[in-house]
């Protein structure tokens, strides 16, 4: 598979070292089967695995599954990563459970953090987030 002096040719050894070993097993598993593993963690890691492969079919089952796992604490993360990865849906989903929830999440260090780092982004997030209602 590997050629031209690669040390990958000489150890047969392939290192990722951009995602965990969880997020490889989903990724892995998800190229033989096109089904991701039962017990599979549906989280940004996967979502940026499935975006750095170019993998748009289980991107589009991460989009789909993770905003079930939105709450308060992680809100500002996954829609920052939605931002990051072009995710238009899940863009939507995560700034309404933001703007739902803004009393508590703007209390949290991720907020003011985001807010800090990307004040256009907060703007835009706002923005969409009341011209909805």
């Amino acid at each position: 598979m590997f050629t031209n002096g690669l040390k990958e040719t000489e150890s047969s050894v392939v290192e990722i070292r951009d995602f965990d070993e969880s997020t490889m097993r989903n990724v892995i598993h998800f190229l033989y089967v096109n089904v991701l593993p039962e017990d599979a963690t549906i989280d940004i890691d996967l979502l940026a695995a499935s975006d750095f492969f170019g993998l748009s079919s289980l991107k589009e089952i991460v989009e789909q599954r993770l905003p079930s796992a939105l709450d308060v604490g992680n809100a500002v993360d996954i829609m920052a990563a939605s931002f990051k990865f072009n995710s238009k849906s899940l863009q939507t989903k995560s700034i309404n459970f933001v703007r739902n929830n803004i009393d508590v999440i703007q209390e949290f260090q991720e907020w003011k953090d985001f807010s800090y780092r990307y004040p256009e982004m907060v703007m835009d997030v706002m923005a969409r987030a009341f011209m909805s209602e």
